[in-house]
């Protein structure tokens, strides 16, 4: 909004010149209608921006579900270049801290391990089963001549067995078990790589974007001092009467473009710096 209020002023300023001019017959009253014209576009411009923000805080109020004649606004700080220009981790550390602590990176990382154990279970369907069992027992008969205490001396018995399966012929079925049990393995290792891919993509998509949009500001910034110091210049010939209002007016829109651009330039750095920042960080 303050862009559009000192554009606002610089018309009317530009106006009032033009109209002294005018009363001495140093510009045409064509050039002057072109200024009159320029200050009433820029009022209209500055009016209309109002405007929308009074409709962007109600329908914010709405999505707050905020009632009855509470007023909210719009706050603007202002931010340094120091703000603009924060610094945020580096790429590299952020990646090595991402890599040791990220949960899906560690849930692939066990996903792999228990993959290559069950190649190891798999395999053991080739080595032989050995099973020992062992029992014990009485034989008891009535009617007898012998008691049932003698019965339990006498007859008590003990036994153990060993059996020893070695597997010669099975279908192939180990063989099966243990290939399958290995392209586990490989998905799940292609699987971890995926997601280290994505883990990189995502932390250079903000590390580059928050340096690009420092950069962008820095240009920006550059660009409307020039566009500024051009402005002023060509003020002073029209003053002079050296130009017409055309070119006074081209440069005038060139400095309002660049303000908007620096602007646009300033909050999307800062948004991006905080953002790889917190991002970063969280890693």
């Amino acid at each position: 909004m303050t862009t559009f209020a000192d554009n606002v002023n610089v018309s009317k300023l530009q106006m009032e010149r033009a109209k002294v001019m005018l009363d001495v017959g140093s510009i045409a009253k064509s050039d002057y209608a072109s200024l009159v014209s320029q200050y009433t576009n820029d009022k209209y411009s500055y009016i209309a921006a109002k405007n929308s923000m009074q409709q962007a805080l109600l329908q914010l109020k709405q999505l707050l579900e905020i009632l009855g004649e509470i007023n909210i606004g719009v706050v603007s700080p202002e931010y340094s270049e120091s703000d603009v220009f924060a610094a945020f981790p580096d790429k590299n550390i952020a990646i090595e801290k991402a890599l040791e602590n990220r949960p899906e990176i560690k849930m692939g990382k066990m996903y792999i391990d228990r993959a290559n154990q069950s190649v190891e279970i798999a395999k053991a369907g080739y080595l032989p089963n050995i099973s020992l069992s062992a029992g014990t027992g009485i034989s008891h008969n009535l009617p007898n001549e012998m008691n049932f205490g003698e019965q339990v001396y006498r007859r008590w018995s003990n036994s153990i067995g060993v059996n020893l399966s070695i597997p010669i012929l099975d279908n192939k079925q180990n063989k099966t078990n243990v290939e399958n049990a290995k392209i586990n393995v490989e998905s799940q290792k292609l699987d971890l790589f995926d997601k280290v891919q994505t883990l990189y993509m995502t932390i250079e998509t903000l590390w580059l974007n928050a340096k690009n949009s420092q950069e962008q500001y820095f240009a920006a910034s550059e660009q409307l001092n020039a566009v500024q110091t051009s402005f002023e210049l060509v003020s002073e010939q029209f003053n002079l009467g050296m130009k017409n209002t055309t070119d006074l007016l081209s440069e005038k829109n060139k400095l309002i473009s660049a303000q908007q651009d620096l602007i646009v330039a300033k909050y999307r750095a800062m948004y991006n710096t905080l953002r790889a920042t917190l991002s970063l960080m969280k890693s």
